[in-house]
């Protein structure tokens, strides 16, 4: 599983920051590191994580000179030289972070046409999921709540994309239920 962390700001604050002022915003990715240590105790998962936050830190210069576009791109094409990830997982934990969500499940459904894309946080995992459906087409589920036991529980499915079409609880939210009759999903504990 690859885990992507959009930056936490929006790119008009980025652009007219200093970029020493993006240090500010590399902080752990708590959430990510909480959902990795739970499901890899209890499946045999490999995790990646590609913090863009990190990535703009470190790469200041070539940030400054590029397009947005061209810069995401070129940070999943390096994952793209190393592995085909069967889930990546895009966390959002602040508002600022859900206009990111739409070119990374984008450009993730490009690179790997099979690979399921989802995303949860805050941001996402509110009354916001089915704004965020709309503005993010190729998003195929958002884990709401906690992400530890669904995350878990869609690496155990035998047929990953079959059991989140499923939509296992149906309209009851039990765990899975469908958003509508797209294979858009919210995962649910």
């Amino acid at each position: 599983m690859l885990f992507v962390v959009p930056p936490y700001l929006g790119m008009d604050e980025i652009n007219t920051g200093e970029p020493e002022s993006w240090f500010t915003s590399v902080t752990v990715p708590l959430g990510v590191i909480s959902i990795a240590a739970y499901v890899g105790k209890y499946a045999d998962v490999n995790f990646s994580v590609l913090d863009l936050n990190v990535s703009i830190a470190k790469h200041a210069d070539k940030f400054m000179c590029t397009k947005w576009e061209d810069f995401l791109k070129d940070e999943l094409s390096e994952f793209l030289k190393k592995e085909t990830p069967d889930v990546v997982g895009i966390s959002a934990i602040f508002n600022s972070q859900i206009g990111y969500i739409d070119k990374i499940s984008t450009y993730s459904k490009e690179f790997w046409p099979k690979t399921i894309v989802v995303s949860g946080g805050g941001g996402v995992g509110t009354s916001m999921s089915s704004e965020v459906f709309e503005r993010a087409p190729k998003l195929d589920a958002i884990a709401t709540g906690e992400a530890e036991i669904p995350v878990l529980n869609l690496f155990k499915a035998p047929l990953k994309l079959e059991y989140l079409e499923e939509g296992k609880g149906g309209k009851q939210e039990i765990e899975l239920s469908k958003v509508n009759s797209s294979c858009r999903i919210l995962l649910k504990i």
